[in-house]
């Protein structure tokens, strides 16, 4: 579109230029009005070529750093995988270190608490307040291994397992089943 624009302008000058030479001492106003336009066409035609390859370079800027974001995207997602696999290390070395403790109570205190407090959980378990939580969940521990567990007798409304008919066993065959295994894992003979 540009180059037909130049070639009908070129054109026109051509023209004028050939009128121009015949009328110069008739119309002198009216070729320089034509000469304004000319140069005001010419300066607007040079602004436009500018602004389209503004236009390019920012676009060409845009993409580059659109290119970069990813790449910190994934030096982020990398670095918090890092974390992570950092943070399951001192776990395990913990719970080679320390074979008393349960990793539960590892996995719900010591380690919150040693985020929250920006420690390691070598550090979090020299903690006056992780050491008192660690004593009370041993003394939980000891009391429950202590307490007997229940009989191994199950009922079902009522009657032992031993006063059922065949009927009610059939009908009530899951449920016997599952509080047999239930009683079994508590008395640690399965798990």
């Amino acid at each position: 579109m540009e180059e037909e624009l130049k070639k009908e302008l070129e054109e026109e000058l051509k023209e004028e230029k050939q009128s121009t030479e015949e009328k110069t001492q008739e119309e002198p106003k009216e070729t320089e009005e034509k000469i304004d336009y000319k140069k005001a066409f010419e300066t607007a035609l040079h602004q436009k070529k500018k602004y389209r390859e503004e236009a390019e370079r920012l676009k060409k800027q845009l993409t580059e750093m659109e290119k970069k974001i990813e790449e910190y995207k994934n030096l982020i997602e990398k670095s918090e995988d890092a974390k992570k696999e950092l943070e399951w290390r001192e776990k395990i070395e913990i719970l080679t270190k320390h074979r008393d403790i349960d990793p539960d109570f590892v996995e719900e205190i010591v380690s919150p608490y040693a985020k929250a407090k920006g420690i390691s959980l070598e550090e979090a378990l020299k903690d006056p307040l992780v050491k008192t939580a660690l004593e009370k969940k041993k003394e939980e521990k000891t009391k429950e291994e202590k307490t007997l567990p229940p009989s191994g007798r199950v009922s079902i409304g009522g009657k032992s397992s031993g006063e059922l008919t065949r009927e009610e066993i059939r009908k009530h065959y899951s449920e016997l089943r599952d509080e047999i295994i239930s009683n079994l894992r508590k008395q640690r003979f399965i798990k």
